[in-house]
C-alpha cells in the first residue's frame, strides 16, 4: 500500500514537470529562453552552430534533467533517436574545439 502511494505521487510529480516544460530555444536567444549559464564562449559557439534538435536536447538533459525517455516523448520520437542526436552534438562540439579551441585560450 505504501509503495503504491509513492508510486502514485512521483508519477504526479513526473506529470507537473513535463507540463511546466518552457518552450524551447530560437536561436541565437539561449539566454532569453533558458535560465541557463554556458560559461564558455567556445562552447555557446559551438552549440549555436548545432541543429536545432541537437542543440535542444542538450539543453533538456544537462540543464534541465531530462532523461532520454521524457525528451524522446517531448519530440515524439524514439529515445534510440534522443540518444543519436546527443552522439552527433558531441561529434559537432568536439570537431568545433578542434577548429577553434586553440584560439579561444
Amino acid at each position: 500500500m505504501r509503495n503504491e502511494y509513492r508510486d502514485a505521487a512521483a508519477e504526479k510529480k513526473r506529470i507537473q514537470n513535463r507540463e511546466a516544460k518552457p518552450d524551447l530555444m530560437n536561436v541565437p536567444e539561449i539566454e532569453d529562453k533558458y535560465p541557463c549559464l554556458i560559461a564558455s564562449d567556445w562552447l555557446y559557439d559551438a552549440m549555436l552552430e548545432l541543429p536545432k534538435t541537437q542543440r535542444e536536447t542538450l539543453i533538456l538533459e544537462f540543464w534541465y534533467g531530462y532523461d532520454d525517455q521524457e525528451i524522446a516523448a517531448y519530440f515524439h520520437v524514439t529515445p534510440r533517436t534522443i540518444y543519436n542526436w546527443r552522439q552527433k552534438a558531441f561529434t559537432a562540439i568536439r570537431k568545433y574545439y578542434e577548429r577553434n579551441g586553440d584560439e579561444r585560450k
